[in-house]
C-alpha cells in the first residue's frame, strides 16, 4: 500500500487523522511538523510510494504554499489541504491555488473518510 504524507503541527489533529487513516488501512502514515521538515523529506520523496499528501495551510513557521509548489513541480497527485480557512471563496482560491481538495478543520471524519477513499481510489 502507498503512504500518505501529513504536514500538521497540532498533535491532536495529526492523531485525529492517523487514527481515521489506520482504521481504513492505511498503515503507511508519514509526518513532518514544519516547513523544513516537508521540504527535507519530499526532496528525499519518490512521488510514485505516495498516495496522498495532507497539508495544513497555516504552521508556526510559515504558510505551505512553496510545500504545494515543490508537489506540484514534482507532479505529486492527490494533494490535499488541512485549514481553518473554509469559507467558500477561500476554498474556490485554494483550489484554484492548486490544492485537490480542502479539508476543514475541524475535521468532519464522515466526510473525510468519504472523500479521501474515492479521491485515492480514482488517482
Amino acid at each position: 500500500m502507498k503512504k500518505v504524507f501529513l504536514l500538521e503541527d497540532v498533535e491532536p489533529n495529526a492523531v485525529l487523522i492517523a487514527c481515521f487513516l489506520e482504521l481504513s488501512g492505511w498503515d503507511q502514515l508519514e509526518r513532518a511538523t514544519t516547513l523544513r521538515e516537508a521540504e527535507r523529506h519530499i526532496d528525499a520523496a519518490d512521488m510514485a510510494d505516495y498516495a496522498a499528501w495532507i497539508i495544513d495551510i497555516e504552521l508556526p513557521d510559515g504558510e505551505s504554499y512553496g510545500i504545494l509548489d515543490m508537489l506540484k513541480a514534482r507532479q505529486a497527485r492527490n494533494i490535499f489541504a488541512y485549514t481553518v480557512r473554509c469559507s467558500p471563496s477561500e476554498v474556490v482560491w485554494l483550489q484554484a491555488r492548486g490544492f485537490d481538495h480542502v479539508y476543514p478543520k475541524p475535521l468532519r471524519l464522515g466526510a473525510f473518510a468519504e472523500h479521501f477513499e474515492h479521491a485515492v481510489e480514482a488517482a
